[in-house]
Formats: C-alpha cells, structure tokens, sequence
C-alpha cells in the first residue's frame, strides 16, 4: 500500500486499485486504477466471558467478526463502467515488519452513493464488506 512516488495531488494515505466485476479467477476490470481517497476498515472481535461460580471473571476468549469498511474513491468520469454493489477491488493493508508482507484482501462495495462529477472525476461515497471467499 506505499506509494513508489506521490506527486503531492494525491493524499499520502491513499492508494489505488482495479475495481472489478464477476469471479477473482477471470474478472472484468470495469474501473482501471480507482483511487481510494479514504479507506477505513472495522476489524470487530467477538468477546465470549466464562464466569467463575460466583459470576466474577475467570477467563474469555475473543475471535475475530465479519470485517467492514467505509470509503470515498475517485474514478475517471470518461471511459469506464459506473460501479454497482458487488463489485470489489483487492489490496494489501497489513503492511508487516520485518520484511513479513500482509495477504491481498479482497473488498466488495455492499452500498455507494451516486457519483458525484468534479471535473474529469467523480467521487463515491461507499461501504464495503471483506469477502474471506471470494468467488473464482
């Protein structure tokens, strides 16, 4: 998710990706090089408590809920597909230590607004769901 170079017209923390359409195996890209303005992604834990006799603490146990995120991307009002729910895009946000590199993770849009045009680009406001399987 680093960037090799920014030209200062981008904001440092965004990045840019294909938005695709059908299975990861064979996909359409419809939106080449979307970029991501923001992108916040949830990582909720589930908490299970295991009461001792008298109802105090005595131990838990925590794994980990459906992952979600919420976003504004950019895509070139000329040229390419409007994006509709379903469609996803792939990145790599865990970016490791130690030379240890994060798996890609798949991101399908479960809500979007309609884009807005500034210009040679429009802005969409949207939600999105990990998908763990994506299909092939």
């Amino acid at each position: 998710m680093s960037n090799d170079y920014n030209d200062g017209q981008v904001p440092g923390n965004s990045f840019a990706a294909d938005i695709n359409r059908g299975g990861t195996g064979s996909p359409t890209v419809i939106i080449a090089g979307a970029i991501f303005e923001t992108f916040t992604p949830n990582r909720p834990g589930k908490k299970s408590n295991r009461p001792n006799q008298f109802s105090g603490p005595n131990g838990f146990l925590v794994t980990a809920e459906q992952e979600s995120a919420s976003g504004v991307f950019q895509i070139p009002t000329t040229g390419s597909a409007t994006p509709k729910i379903g469609d996803w895009f792939q990145v790599t946000l865990d970016r490791g230590t130690g030379g240890l590199a994060g798996a890609l993770e798949t991101w399908t849009i479960t809500d979007m607004s309609d884009p807005q045009n500034m210009g040679e680009y429009a802005k969409c406001n949207a939600s999105f769901q990990r998908a763990h399987n994506p299909p092939v």
